[in-house]
């Protein structure tokens, strides 16, 4: 990654930038989820791009592409040079940057088990043994459980000497019961009521939120709403 960052910097700096950045982005992602008892839906996709950003006789110029390979990036490059020189035609004041700012860092979001190295077939078998909990529970007619992780490795360079390099990792889970009564339909959901609950932490944040045991707690809450009185409209 450091010789397509330097050569994109390299070739903005001969095109006349006096000021560049470069930002490179890879995203690798899975989604599993199950329903009623049987597995639903597999995702696993990856993508990447990158930006170059360049002052060029007081103007910024951008341009980005998702081709990571050599000829691409001095294209790029390029074409933010030439982009900057012409907003530098209609400039009302120059871009000031103030004094040069270098900063050379890593960082790494802090795991125990890397989610991506974890079989499909667990991740699955924990989902279904919630759901199985959910599904035994009397009124319960539609069960849901879902299970995402991914990983995202930032780098950021830039001429002022910059070279920052970031991989975040998310891993997240969830479940739901839906209850239908005589005349109405109530769900509830675990451990939060906008689908997956997500972190900055590895498969181990999975294992510990505990799906399987608050399973047959949050189908049971689905039916009782059936049959709650409603919250008074007035205090």
């Amino acid at each position: 990654m450091r010789d397509l960052t330097d050569r994109a910097l390299n070739v903005a700096a001969l095109a006349g930038a006096t000021y560049a950045d470069v930002r490179v982005e890879r995203l690798e992602r899975q989604v599993v989820s199950v329903k009623n008892g049987r597995p639903d839906g597999l995702v696993e996709d990856e993508g990447q791009g990158f930006g170059v950003r360049v002052i060029v006789d007081g103007a910024w110029g951008f341009a980005s592409s998702s081709r990571l390979d050599a000829r691409e990036v001095e294209r790029v490059a390029r074409q933010a040079v030439q982009i900057a020189r012409a907003s530098a035609g209609v400039l009302s004041e120059p871009v000031d940057l103030g004094e040069p700012i270098r900063s050379v860092a890593s960082y790494a979001t802090p795991m125990q088990i890397d989610p991506f190295t974890i079989s499909l077939d667990e991740k699955l078998g924990r989902l279904l043994e919630a759901d199985a909990a959910m599904r035994a529970v009397r009124g319960i007619a539609v069960t849901e459980g879902s299970f995402e992780c991914q990983r995202i490795r930032k780098v950021f360079a830039s001429s002022e000497g910059s070279y920052v390099e970031q991989t975040l990792l998310e891993t997240g889970a969830g479940i739901e019961a839906l209850a239908v009564g005589d005349d109405e339909a109530q769900r509830r959901s675990f451990p939060n009521s906008f689908g997956r609950q997500h972190a900055t932490a590895g498969y181990e944040y999975f294992l510990a939120m505990g799906l399987v045991e608050n399973a047959a707690r949050t189908a049971e809450e689905a039916v009782q709403l059936l049959t709650a009185k409603a919250c008074p409209d007035e205090v």
